[in-house]
């Protein structure tokens, strides 16, 4: 009876510790100073990997996301993103991504961007990707980031990213 109890205990803090390993490994923002301000005419660079699910179906697809994102001038809490240009890898597709909008919010911990372009058949995509994000040991870090990729097929994609900011 105490083993089987101790064996439990010793899988759920396994389960624990991967968790909280799993939660700490979704960075997507790194800012070189502690508190450093996202301002006009900053540049963002973002590298994600993630999985890219289809509706309805189980197959799950690995995602690469290399985007550079221009931000313009601060807005009270807000930050608009005016432009942004990367590509977009899922299972092999490469989708070249030669526009996008959207915005973070400071106060709210937001970041929701609006991207579009097109594939190799030179068909139109959107991608709509939102994310949570928090301050911690002077880096700027997601807590979450989904999005949806429209093409003919609706696909989700989960992302983990790392984003540097520059001047």
């Amino acid at each position: 009876m105490k083993t089987l109890k101790g064996k439990k205990r010793f899988v759920i803090t396994i389960t624990a510790i991967i968790l909280a390993v799993a939660t700490v490994s979704t960075l997507i923002y790194a800012l070189p100073v502690e508190g450093e301000e996202i301002t006009s005419g900053k540049r963002v660079e973002i590298y994600a990997r993630g999985i890219a699910k289809q509706k309805n179906e189980t197959v799950k697809m690995p995602v690469a996301l290399k985007l550079t994102l221009y931000l313009g001038e601060r807005h009270g809490p807000f930050t608009p993103i005016t432009g942004a240009q990367g590509k977009l890898d899922v299972n092999g597709t490469v989708y070249a991504i030669t526009c996008g909008s959207g915005g973070v919010f400071h106060r709210k911990e937001q970041a929701f961007i609006r991207l579009s372009g097109t594939d190799y058949d030179n068909q139109t995509f959107t991608v709509r990707l939102y994310a949570e994000y928090f301050w911690m040991g002077g880096n700027w870090y997601v807590a979450r980031s989904i999005g949806i990729l429209k093409t003919d097929v609706q696909t989700r994609l989960l992302l983990r990213a790392k984003a540097q900011v520059f001047p």
